[in-house]
């Protein structure tokens, strides 16, 4: 744990710039809305609460996975990406947890069926004495699995924390796993020197109680082996270079006490926003430091967007519990900025982004009908 506090880089609510720039400024610089799915640019403009922010670091601290709740669409994915974007490292390893999950498949995956059929079109190839000239044609790796189908490698594909894993180590400590020495039969390539990673267990509440108690010890030691090729584990890994692990739940259902104690926790609320025009501390977690990173600076608090907060106010209110989440609010922001919204006008008295509102902060029929009124009701404030 020592040496993770020693090398420890915090994670804070906001950063201008990550700690160790690759060239983003480049990217970033002039982009225009759909240029803003890149990961970094989303990443760079993520609004932490300040709990969270000190669960992040308490779990890089103490070497834990971080497991993390909260509404779908306030952020808990988002997260992971902004914690890599800070502390300079590469993309999130992602696996998305499903109800057929086994513990196996975080770190990899084995398609014994292809490996099958591959030495099924050797054997043929063979016996039709084609496979000498076959091979002259053979360059992709796909088609290699047909020349060599005695090795595993080519059937393996590793994910998730498999990856993060393997990058921890120095290439040479961890060859005997790869194919050709540095990747895998799918898209993973090694970095060569060992690299830190950020891996993301997307929503876990969806995989079976097995999964979770299978994976209490893997945890721990942060090592796994592939019996396939060896049965010999990965080799222990240094404390600085253990890979942060952020685990998300929608709280579908409970998960096991003894996996919950492997874990640091936090929750993320939906962010407090101000109808009336009040002005947010820069740093704090509100809805209006959120589209301010997103939006014209102009535009942060305009009579659209803080009627856009209203008409989310009333949506509420008239269906307690089931708020539009902080994606929603700025994907429908986001779209009527590119439908060439006016700023300077509430949404109530521009009735041609009134079906785009309703389209996206509605998921039922009676999500619609609630929408439509709450427009309504925002208009007529407006006019009053």
């Amino acid at each position: 744990m020592a040496d993770n506090v020693n090398s420890l880089d915090f994670f804070r609510a906001t950063r201008a710039e990550p700690l160790q720039p690759e060239g983003w400024q480049d990217r970033l610089a002039g982009l225009d809305v759909e240029a803003r799915q890149d990961w970094q640019w989303e990443a760079q403009r993520y609004v932490a609460d300040p709990f969270v922010v000190e669960a992040v670091n308490v779990a890089i601290a103490l070497g834990k996975p971080l497991l993390v709740t909260g509404d779908p669409g306030v952020g808990k994915t988002a997260l992971a990406n902004a914690v890599a974007w800070q502390l300079g490292l590469a993309r999130p390893e992602k696996f998305v947890a499903k109800s057929t999950s086994e513990a196996r498949d975080l770190f990899y995956r084995y398609d014994a069926l292809a490996r099958f059929y591959a030495i099924e079109v050797s054997r043929h190839l063979r016996s039709a004495d084609g496979l000498s000239s076959t091979a002259a044609t053979i360059e992709t790796d796909q088609s290699r699995r047909f020349m060599e189908p005695e090795n595993p490698r080519h059937f393996i594909e590793f994910s998730g924390l498999g990856r993060a894993i393997l990058s921890a180590h120095d290439r040479t400590r961890v060859s005997e796993f790869l194919l050709d020495g540095n990747r895998d039969g799918g898209s993973y390539v090694h970095p060569g020197e060992s690299a830190k990673s950020v891996v993301l267990i997307d929503e876990i509440d969806k995989a079976s109680s097995d999964f979770c108690n299978d994976l209490l010890d893997e945890f721990d030691r942060l090592q796994f082996g592939v019996p396939e090729i060896r049965t010999a584990l990965t080799p222990e890994l240094d404390g600085a270079m253990r890979p942060i692990v952020i685990i998300t739940s929608n709280r579908e259902r409970e998960l096991p006490p003894a996996f919950l104690r492997r874990c640091v926790y936090a929750h993320i609320e939906q962010p407090k926003w101000s109808d009336t025009g009040e002005r947010a501390a820069p740093d704090a977690y509100r809805m209006e430091n959120i589209l301010r990173l997103r939006l014209p600076e102009a535009a942060v608090y305009s009579p659209f967007t803080l009627s856009v907060l209203q008409l989310v106010e009333a949506i509420a209110r008239r269906q307690p519990g089931k708020v539009p989440s902080t994606a929603e609010i700025i994907e429908l922001v986001r779209y009527c900025e590119m439908r060439d919204v006016d700023w300077q006008r509430p949404i109530g008295d521009q009735g041609e982004l009134h079906d785009y509102a309703v389209i996206v902060l509605s998921k039922t029929e009676t999500d619609n009908g609630i929408a439509r009124k709450a427009l309504e009701s925002v208009a007529a404030r407006g006019e009053g």
